[in-house]
């Protein structure tokens, strides 16, 4: 059984929402604990109805911006400056503290391709899919790129496509698959 479930599917699909109803369902029927979850969720930063920023907030309490239309750093992706710092620390600490306290789940929202300006990040990345704990993640759907591809195509990946036709009645085709992790 493959161990790390990613959802992918275009922009505004419902895969962030998909997730959360997934993990509330795990919490309310007592198959999970937020307790035992490590990772990070990714919050859009709106202002004036127009996003301005990325934040992370870890399941352990701590919120951190990664992205910003501000000048935060010399890395720029498409109109937002990233903060690898964010990258390196704050989410690697979470990962890390998942890893040794043997999560019951590592949650990630999202993976995509701000996080290239830190190969250490990468790395860090690319190795935690090779430990036995189970990953529950969002995946953004690019074609064609390397880091995103190796997550994609990793032997203990089930990468589940969510799209506008099927995201409400996978639901419980997802929901299963993350029970049987826990």
């Amino acid at each position: 059984m493959k161990s790390k479930i990613i959802l992918t599917g275009e922009c505004k699909c419902g895969k962030t929402t998909l997730m959360n109803k997934v993990l509330n369902s795990a919490v309310a029927s007592n198959k999970l604990t937020l307790t035992d979850v490590y990772g990070y969720k990714t919050i859009p930063v709106i202002e004036n109805n127009d996003l301005t920023a990325f934040d992370i907030e870890t399941f352990h309490g701590v919120r951190a911006r990664i992205a910003s239309i501000n000048k935060i750093s010399e890395f720029k992706f498409k109109r937002f400056y990233v903060n690898i710092n964010s990258f390196n620390y704050v989410i690697q600490a979470e990962l890390e503290a998942g890893i040794k306290n043997n999560a019951k789940l590592i949650v990630m929202d999202e993976i995509g391709l701000m996080e290239k300006f830190s190969p250490d990040y990468i790395k860090s990345i690319l190795n935690l899919f090779n430990y036995d704990i189970p990953i529950f993640g969002v995946l953004k759907l690019i074609e064609g790129d390397d880091f995103l591809d190796a997550i994609k195509f990793h032997k203990n990946v089930d990468l589940c496509e969510i799209n506008l036709m099927n995201r409400d009645w996978i639901y419980e085709k997802i929901y299963n698959k993350v029970e049987n992790l826990l």
